[in-house]
């Protein structure tokens, strides 16, 4: 369910499987939060995640959603921040997905640059094998 978390930043490391990580910016004003369900954690959207996209239909349609900000595709070996209040959504795009977090309590600014929502390797030796295949 698209939502934000209300403490701390998340690293989220894939092990098995792919995620499609869909983000927000935390300065949108049409992602509808709702306290329902009531989850300490978290504050939900009214959107329907399964709706399409708002600009797919006529703005302003009651069914749609909006547009996420960026989107991620997260493969094992992989790793991913995600920065405080930023609203995502995750879709497992395999037939089995495993990831694990690790939450932090550090509530940096919201204003983290975009390009830093991008996945990073989990390893020196990944970096190092995709460095000398690409000389």
């Amino acid at each position: 369910a698209l939502h934000f978390d209300t403490y701390g930043v998340n690293l989220v490391f894939q092990v098995k499987g792919t995620k499609v990580w869909r983000f927000w910016s935390p300065d949108r004003k049409d992602m509808k939060p709702t306290r329902i369900p009531f989850e300490e954690s978290s504050v939900f959207s009214n959107w329907d995640m399964r709706a399409p996209h708002i600009d797919e239909i006529k703005p302003h349609h009651r069914h749609c959603r909006p547009k996420p900000d960026l989107e991620v595709r997260l493969t094992p070996g992989q790793g991913l921040f995600v920065p405080h209040h930023w609203w995502h959504d995750v879709e497992c795009d395999s037939d089995i997905c495993a990831s694990i977090n690790i939450w932090l309590s550090a509530t940096p600014p919201h204003h983290i640059p975009i390009a830093s929502l991008s996945p990073f390797p989990l390893s020196s030796s990944s970096s190092s094998s995709s460095s000398s295949s690409s000389s």
